[in-house]
């Protein structure tokens, strides 16, 4: 996963992890000098994979977001 923060200021943004009902603290990561973070989340999801991620930088908290695997697709930048 990666991500930026709110101000693309650089800082320790913690990474949370919700599966049922309750928020599970994953870790923390350091954000660049543009605000830019990623991280690999190893997670006991099993097969069905379900699940939701959110990111806290000071104050603020990002949307969740899921686990899930997006398929790629395939777009001609040409037309």
């Amino acid at each position: 996963m990666w991500g930026r923060t709110p101000d693309s200021s650089a800082g320790r943004v913690s990474l949370s992890f919700k599966s049922g009902g309750k928020w599970r603290k994953l870790g923390t990561v350091k954000a660049d000098s543009h605000g830019v973070f990623q991280s690999k989340i190893r997670t006991k999801l099993g097969k069905n994979r379900r699940g939701s991620v959110r990111a806290k930088f000071g104050d603020e908290i990002s949307p969740a977001f899921s686990l899930r695997l997006v398929p790629d697709r395939s777009q001609n930048p040409f037309g």
